[in-house]
């Protein structure tokens, strides 16, 4: 079993995963008993475990970077990982075709940025300045999949429910920023937002994106009258919290890339809320 886990943490599953409980949470706005488009959350899932793989497949070209056991993972099984990718991309652009036309152009919009993103990402050189954009970019873009094919179909939303988006988005960039502070660690001379920050000046950014989100979450907890809304805003605070823990005990989280299950899986803590 333990061996199972390590091989689907791997391959992103649990990642999968997190951002479809989450998109369905997205869905259920504002007062949780809204109808998830249940194709959409099901083709993002797979686009996401895609993405991921196909990242981690072009990284090998880079051995700066690549000398990880993931990486190995991926490189030991490249062939069938390149297979399923192709045959899951075709299946999703299938169904993709029976979505509402809104939700179907926001996901052509996102597939060609995150095609750019990946090609010029993975042939720009590892010490190439640009390369420190990738964490932000990849937040926007993680967060526009899920929110906005939740959203996208909405005639009506609040300024919570924007709240609870914007947060989100906090959430999943302090997600990154950490795993640029663990991985600039692993690898010194890795180009990331960690190492053009510093470390320090990073894990202080993390501070300040807890108390923000504890903040604005407690305001807008404050003004908002829909239960739901509630128990997604006080979760989003909990999702944080443990982030910023990340914080202390490096030593300890970065062995056997203990920050990756723990920063990971608290994205899966939003199934609470569909239960």
């Amino acid at each position: 079993m333990r061996n199972f886990l390590q091989q689907a943490h791997w391959l992103s599953l649990d990642v999968m995963l997190g951002a479809v409980i989450c998109n369905l949470v997205f869905w259920q706005l504002p007062d949780g008993n809204s109808n998830a488009e249940m194709v959409a959350s099901i083709v993002l899932g797979v686009a996401v475990f895609v993405i991921y793989s196909a990242d981690r497949l072009l990284d090998l070209r880079n051995t700066a970077i690549s000398n990880t056991n993931r990486h190995s993972f991926h490189n030991k099984h490249k062939k069938v990982l390149w297979e399923i990718i192709i045959i899951l991309s075709i299946f999703s652009a299938i169904y993709a075709f029976t979505l509402p036309i809104k939700i179907l152009t926001l996901g052509l919009a996102l597939a060609l940025i995150v095609l750019v993103y990946l090609l010029a990402v993975n042939k720009l050189p590892n010490n190439n300045f640009l390369q420190i954009a990738k964490e932000p970019l990849t937040a926007i873009m993680y967060t526009t999949g899920i929110v906005g094919t939740a959203f996208v179909t909405k005639t009506n939303i609040t300024w919570h429910e924007w709240a609870v988006a914007g947060i989100f988005f906090a959430i999943v960039f302090q997600n990154l920023l950490l795993f640029s502070v663990y991985e600039s660690i692993a690898v010194p001379n890795a180009k990331n937002l960690a190492n053009f920050f510093g470390k320090k000046t990073s894990l202080t950014i993390n501070t300040a994106l807890f108390l923000s989100i504890v903040i604005f979450g407690s305001y807008t907890f404050s003004q908002n009258d829909e239960i739901y809304i509630a128990r997604v805003l006080l979760v989003e605070m909990v999702m944080s919290a443990i982030l910023w823990l990340l914080n202390d005990f490096v030593k300890f989280f970065i062995q056997y890339e203990r920050y990756r299950w723990l920063g990971d899986g608290v994205f899966l803590l939003m199934i609470i809320l569909l239960l």
